[in-house]
């Protein structure tokens, strides 16, 4: 199938947050809600800003934290709370889609030495994002570095993966295991049909759709499901697209999140040989169902169900077990799984033997079949796209917002840093005409300094932000009124706001054409052109995701709009506009049938810091991507 053009859950979101209220704006849009837990003695304070579409971070110290940046290729340090200026790192990576700077992991070996394991996607022409002018990426690549100073250096390449076709579920996570090994998640990149992909009569395992396992300098453990140029690195395999994975600190044993195709995505326990079943199956298998067709290459491969499951997609991405009593003992070792699609954290008790979670009510089945039965084990809210959560030294919850590039952590109440400082504040947008009288129903487009877009509405918007940071406000072109200029003087239709410690309001005015004079814009219409317009900015969109997206959002469509006023024919029209004949994908052979490495490579220097812009980050999810055909 061709690369979709996309994903049903960014379409789902996008119409929810738009035709919630027609009139009028939303008060809190995905990262317009202040982040927060449910626990009164806890809170939630900001650690640092500035970072751009960071995917995910380890600790160095009590005091110094790495973080990737997925687009540009950096490696970032903040040090006591403040991100250094310099980069540590800085590769050239194909970013197009989920690729880019994807996962990190630290190892500190003795007094003098420390090893920093990266996962990214290497350009194939050294620029950042070349991938996106038609060069294919040089591959998925696990590098180990040695710090030095404020230097990473001494590249030596690990792991050469496929990264074609793509550009989706490249996966990311990296974890230290406790037998010592270095183990990487990677999703099947787009389509690959391979015995780990449980195709019976596909190609030996390639280096996709599996966690895979390496010794620090290179060694191959004892091989699990074959001894092939892959296959021997394998732990498990079966998977689709899995953004999180950590060891229970109890046990030893290891979890993963996997997102689903398009309905279903999954917590769930990994042990040696494990099959995850893509693509096979995904989600709960009745206990008298009979399950067949899934390749198992020996005695130590099998399949179970997931310990847990989203029935509507959440987009799960870090999974952290919090190794600490620094929130007291009923938090201690308890699973915190994060999702990039609500921002959301959901805490997770294990039973006593920790092969299972503790749940009740409507979750005793382990299946959230709506969003409110997730809600009974939801812990945290308001954090924007969560793409990473670690527990620090000092044994407090971080997360990592890859939206608007913020790192916050959980504490106790009373262990606040600065407990009267304010850190986050309120932008109102109005809209008005010449004469200063209030226009409702404006569209409005709040960005972060990347591009991600962080809140859409219609105005009075309001958005909460936080404090020193720079956001970008952007009035569209609209039919029956012409921009003319924000109330500083400004007339072009995006003005940067940084925002302070006090709340802001900033108007937009507009000459509105006489006919429309003390109307209401038709929001509604315009959600249909919004959603076309994010459409038409990818690269292919065919029949089937055509029939998929009218599938999923018909009846939405039905709902905000009566019989008459034709609400399915407007936007049958713009998907048909939309449709061309898309051509398949291949992955390259050298992508498939690649030798084992055991050189020591230095992955190109990026030299695409000046004059580039960078492309809104995938942040670790696939956003609820539909199956693959």
């Amino acid at each position: 199938m061709p690369n979709p053009i996309l994903s049903i859950g960014l379409s789902l979101m996008l119409l929810f947050v738009l035709g919630q209220d027609f009139a009028v704006a939303q008060e809190v849009g995905t990262t317009g809600t202040r982040p927060s837990v449910n626990d009164v003695s806890l809170t939630v304070e900001q650690v640092a800003g500035g970072l751009i579409s960071p995917t995910t971070m380890a600790f160095l110290d009590e005091d110094t934290i790495l973080v990737l940046e997925k687009d540009n290729g950096r490696v970032r340090m903040i040090e006591d709370g403040e991100l250094q200026p310099e980069p540590l790192l800085d590769v050239a990576v194909a970013n197009d889609g989920e690729r880019g700077m994807l996962g990190t992991a630290v190892s500190r070996e003795n007094d003098t030495t420390t090893y920093v394991f990266l996962y990214f996607t290497e350009s194939g022409g050294g620029v950042d994002g070349d991938d996106m002018q038609g060069v294919p990426p040089a591959g998925n690549r696990l590098y180990r570095y040695e710090l030095q100073g404020d230097q990473l250096v001494n590249p030596m390449l690990m792991l050469d993966l496929p990264a074609l076709p793509g550009p989706r579920y490249n996966g990311g996570p990296v974890v230290i295991g406790p037998d010592n090994n270095v183990y990487v998640i990677i999703g099947d990149v787009g389509g690959h049909t391979t015995m780990v992909q449980n195709f019976e009569n596909g190609s030996e395992a390639d280096g996709t759709s599996g966690i895979l396992r390496i010794g620090k300098n290179g060694e191959v453990p004892e091989p699990i499901i074959g001894t092939g140029a892959f296959g021997k690195y394998y732990f498990a395999y079966g998977m689709r697209s899995s953004y999180g994975m950590d060891f229970d600190p109890m046990t030893g044993v290891l979890w993963d999140t996997e997102n689903g195709a398009p309905f279903v995505d999954e917590i769930n326990l990994v042990d040696t040989g494990f099959n995850s079943g893509w693509k096979i199956v995904q989600g709960m298998v009745p206990p008298d169902y009979s399950l067949t067709g899934l390749v198992m290459f020996n005695s130590e491969s099998h399949y179970s169900n997931p310990e847990f499951t989203w029935t509507e997609p959440v987009d799960p991405t870090a999974l952290e077990f919090l190794a600490s009593s620094a929130f007291g003992e009923e938090y201690e070792n308890d699973m915190f799984v994060g999702d990039i699609s609500n921002g959301t954290i959901y805490r997770l008790e294990l039973n006593e033997n920790r092969s299972a979670f503790v749940l009740e009510g409507a979750l005793d089945d382990t299946v959230a079949n709506t969003p409110e039965e997730a809600e009974d084990a939801i812990f945290g809210t308001g954090f924007g796209s969560i793409s990473d959560i670690k527990t620090g030294p000092d044994g407090y919850l971080y997360i990592l917002s890859s939206v608007d590039g913020t790192l916050f952590r959980v504490v106790p109440a009373a262990d606040t840093l600065s407990p009267d400082a304010e850190s986050i504040a309120d932008l109102t947008v109005r809209a008005a005409d010449l004469s200063g009288d209030t226009i409702t129903g404006v569209y409005i487009v709040i960005e972060a300094i990347n591009g991600t877009t962080l809140m859409e509405g219609h105005a009075p918007l309001t958005f909460t932000g936080t404090a020193g940071s720079t956001y970008t406000v952007t009035v569209p072109v609209l039919g029956n009124m012409e921009f003319d200029r924000w109330d500083n003087g400004s007339t072009d239709r995006t003005r940067s706001i940084v925002l302070g410690q006090d709340d802001t309001t900033i108007t937009a005015y507009l000459e509105v054409d006489p006919a429309f004079t003390n109307a209401t814009i038709d929001a509604r219409t315009i959600i249909i052109q919004r959603f076309a317009d994010i459409v038409d900015q990818d690269n292919c969109f065919d029949a089937e995701d055509a029939r998929r997206l009218n599938m999923v959002i018909g009846n939405l469509i039905q709902n905000i709009f009566s019989e008459s006023e034709g609400g399915s024919n407007q936007l049958q029209q713009e998907i048909a506009r939309l449709v061309r004949d898309c051509q398949p994908v291949g992955a390259g052979a050298n992508e498939l049938n690649q030798d084992n490495p055991s050189n020591i490579t230095e992955p190109s220097e990026s030299n695409s810091d000046e004059g580039e812009e960078e492309e809104p980050s995938e942040s670790n999810s696939d956003e609820g991507d539909e199956e693959e055909e």
